[in-house]
């Protein structure tokens, strides 16, 4: 049966009842267990194969998973997969990692991008209706497995990235066009065309994974704590379901027969093929990763969080997702007020779809976005409108949002007003309506009012919605802050929100005793659900576990709460696994900027270059941008002759204020005097604003020529060792270190030949873009190449 039509073997999450026995599940493995079985649940097994194996036996897959175990080894972590409830989950133990500052370089995540485009390729030929002979496939499989073999390698510490880049671009999409050739359709996909439809179907292959649940345990201040997070999936609108229904019936329609769904139709043929394949996989429940957000509508990236204390209670519980709004318009037509767009349409059902999931009374979407930012705006408003239209309706489910930047743009919007998820616009209203947030402070402060505080417990409730209470209102009376907010004090409001939403539903639980459905959801959501969402998660959990030892009376060490949350390293984890890009697993440089000074130690654990590429396609190092060079040559020139035109107004400006005030030549003289220093400090100012900035540019390019011909150089001098020696590149594999040695993977052990060449990989501090040779794929240009190629890369193999 064709992998599409396949009904996936894992229970369906869509219902706060299901989730609840997978939830029930892992708290009776954790926690009613004896030591011993506790033992054997966190003690990793080695795999029934090794990952180069399972690379070469073309289970990418499993290969990506297994990776995952190895890089929690590395951290000092033990972990394991089980399967519970239905589910796989991967355990994992921290309480004996060492929770000294350390800035991650590993392999892993890099080596898992690499793989994931293997995959991906296989997905583009099926897309495309190209035939994977077996010659390909072959040829795939090893040249993935020496990319994985060699990024294990101690000497690529440092350059990584460029192994990356250098595997797509050298050999990838070499070997892809190669074939394409063979199959007669280079004219359907050129080289450009293969890199952008990689991106595009990449983590379409998501879906052949099971959907993971993370379980996480780490010990603070002589307590251990528990995170779990649960993936949201399914409880689509009566609509949006029967939609899916009908495209995952791909072999049950006759050929010619349209399906009339818009969002599907307005897609490219080889989008709508995996829709189609992948059509079951959605309705079964699995997560919908956060960058197909411009081809699916659903929601995307989303999670069910808890965090227990030793005993197994619940100390804080909240959802987590991208942003409810979506990208799906593209017309210009839909970019005219009023006009309902597909997005709109989508938004609406993601609202509907949360009704299903959360099963609360009320829903909160905390859209962390900055309204400056086009796309950020645009999903703010969707949200807002599909909010407001669904209220309308009369339902079990009342919907209220509100916006509270993040990153740079955090530290200048003032809070008060955005809070009002209005836009920029919503600055100007001085009647604003009250936000989602103030809502939630009203229930909060009646919730406690009505809470008997006679019993101890009401009585904890009500203080802690009181402190609470309390730091919204002095978070939130923030008005515009001109200066960089070293605290980030949104972020710091966002956990105050989603802790008050937790602890409401504890005092309305005690206030209403007869009530089974919660009262309030709080879900913090983003762009992508990974990054300004990830660090909210990250601070609502640290605050919590300091809530906890205040109430509790007990000793809490400044800084050990933020040390065992942020090194366990649940949510950059879970930023790489099945609702984000595998192997992204990390938090973008975009976002250091909403990161409290507590946190300094802790940013090259959380942040790292790897997450950038969960949306784009690392760029080949060998190709220099000479272009741009002759752009930022004439803007220095434009620059030092505006800046220059500039002092010499200011110069002529000051000359003619001296005279005018000697000589006390009138009112007309000073006025052309002013006139005249105006223009020139503003023409000055100008001029070396685009000198400076000119300047930075030309001096990054001349790093980067300098750092594209020393990796020219070393190329050359791979080859010609490697034609010295009588092996092939492929074979030989030689990698520079930093003093020059080699670390060949053949017997042969060579030195560079050339001093100057020695003594510029010594000395060059950033990393040395070498060029890694995992295969003698070129580009095919020509049939007599084509033919060269194929017998130089092609096994001695049969087709099927």
């Amino acid at each position: 049966m064709h992998s599409g039509m396949r009904q996936a073997s894992t229970a369906l999450l869509e219902t706060p009842e299901q989730r609840a026995e997978l939830f029930n599940a892992i708290q009776n493995d954790i926690f009613n267990s004896s030591d011993q079985k506790e033992e054997e649940v966190i003690e990793e097994k080695a795999p029934p194969k090794s990952i180069s194996k399972m690379i070469k036996d073309g289970e990418f897959t499993e290969a990506m998973a297994a990776i995952r175990i190895r890089k929690d080894r590395s951290q000092g972590i033990k972990s394991e997969y089980k399967t519970l409830a239905g589910t796989q989950v991967l355990f994992r133990d921290a309480t004996q990692q060492d929770t000294h500052p350390t800035s991650d370089k590993d392999y892993y995540d890099w080596a898992t991008l690499g793989i994931n485009y293997a995959a991906a390729a296989q997905n583009l030929f099926e897309s495309h209706g190209i035939q994977q002979t077996h010659e390909f496939k072959t040829e795939l499989k090893n040249e993935t497995s020496k990319f994985y073999n060699t990024m294990k390698k101690q000497d690529t510490t440092g350059k990584r990235e460029i192994y990356l880049a250098l595997f797509i671009h050298q050999t990838l999409i070499p070997l892809l066009s190669k074939h394409i050739k063979i199959a007669g359709k280079e004219k359907q996909l050129t080289p450009s065309q293969i890199i952008e439809r990689l991106a595009q179907v990449r983590d379409f292959g998501n879906f052949d994974e099971k959907p993971l649940a993370l379980v996480t345990r780490m010990t603070t201040n002589g307590e251990t704590f528990t995170q779990v997070d649960i993936p949201l999936g399914g409880g689509f609108s009566p609509e949006l379901k029967s939609q899916y229904l009908d495209l995952a019936s791909l072999f049950t329609r006759p050929p010619e027969h349209k399906w009339d769904i818009p969002w599907y139709k307005n897609q490219m043929p080889h989008i709508q093929y995996l829709i189609k394949k992948y059509a079951n996989n959605i309705l079964a429940g699995q997560i919908v990763p956060t960058q197909l957000r411009e081809f699916l509508p659903a929601l995307r990236n989303g999670g069910e969080e808890y965090l227990l204390d030793e005993t197994g209670e619940i100390i804080q519980k909240h959802y987590h997702a991208g942003s409810p709004g979506h990208l799906l318009s593209k017309g210009l037509l839909e970019r005219l007020p009023f006009v309902t767009t597909l997005s709109d349409t989508a938004t609406t059902q993601s609202l509907k779809q949360l009704q299903t999931l959360t099963g609360a009374k009320h829903v909160l979407a905390l859209t962390l976005l900055s309204p400056p930012m086009r796309e950020d705006q645009d999903l703010v408003s969707q949200t807002r409108k599909a909010v407001a239209a669904n209220n309308k309706i009369a339902g079990d489910t009342v919907f209220h949002t509100a916006n509270i930047p993040l990153n740079k743009w955090g530290k200048k919007i003032p809070l008060n007003k955005s809070l009002s998820g209005q836009g920029w616009m919503g600055w100007l209203n001085p009647f604003r309506k009250p936000t989602g947030a103030d809502w939630l402070v009203e229930q909060a402060v009646n919730e406690a009012k009505s809470l008997n505080k006679i019993d101890q417990t009401s009585k904890q409730i009500s203080e802690e919605l009181n402190a609470l209470i309390k730091d919204y209102k002095k978070l939130s009376a923030i008005r515009w802050n001109p200066f960089p907010d070293k605290e980030n004090r949104n972020l710091e409001l966002v956990s105050v929100i989603t802790r008050m939403a937790h602890v409401v539903n504890k005092a309305h639980q005690i206030n209403n005793p007869t009530e089974k459905q919660p009262f309030v959801a709080v879900m913090d959501t983003c762009k992508s659900g990974k990054d300004r969402a990830g660090l909210a998660r990250e601070q609502t959990l640290i605050d919590s576990i300091k809530g906890y030892f205040i109430r509790n009376q007990k000793t809490c060490e400044k800084d050990t709460v933020e040390g065992a949350v942020l090194r366990s390293n649940q949510v950059p984890i879970q930023a790489g696994v099945g609702g984000g890009t595998r192997g992204a697993g990390a938090i973008k440089s975009d976002s250091i900027a909403a990161t409290p000074r507590a946190w300094k130690a802790w940013i090259p654990i959380l942040f790292k270059r790897v997450a950038s590429y969960n949306k784009k396609v690392p760029k080949d190092p060998r190709k220099y941008r000479a272009h741009k060079s002759k752009i930022v040559l004439a803007a220095i020139v434009i620059g030092a002759a505006t800046a220059a035109t500039g002092g010499i107004a200011l110069a002529g400006g000051v000359v003619v204020a001296g005279v005018s005030f000697l000589a006390t030549s009138g009112v007309g003289a000073g006025i052309a005097a002013l006139s005249t220093t105006t223009l020139g400090i503003g023409t000055g100012a100008g001029g070396l604003l685009v000198l400076g900035g000119s300047a930075l540019t030309a001096r990054k390019l001349n790093k980067e020529r300098k750092r594209v011909a020393l990796a020219h150089e070393v190329e050359s001098e791979i080859k010609t060792v490697s034609l010295s020696t009588g092996a092939s590149p492929s074979s030989t594999n030689i990698q520079f270190n930093r003093t020059g040695n080699t670390s060949p993977s053949s017997k042969a052990s060579v030195r560079p030949t050339t001093p100057s060449l020695r003594q510029r990989i010594s000395s060059s501090r950033s990393p040395l873009r070498t060029l890694s040779t995992f295969s003698e794929a070129v580009p095919v240009t020509s049939d007599k190449q084509l033919d060269e190629a194929k017998k130089k890369t092609t096994p001695n193999v049969k087709g099927p």
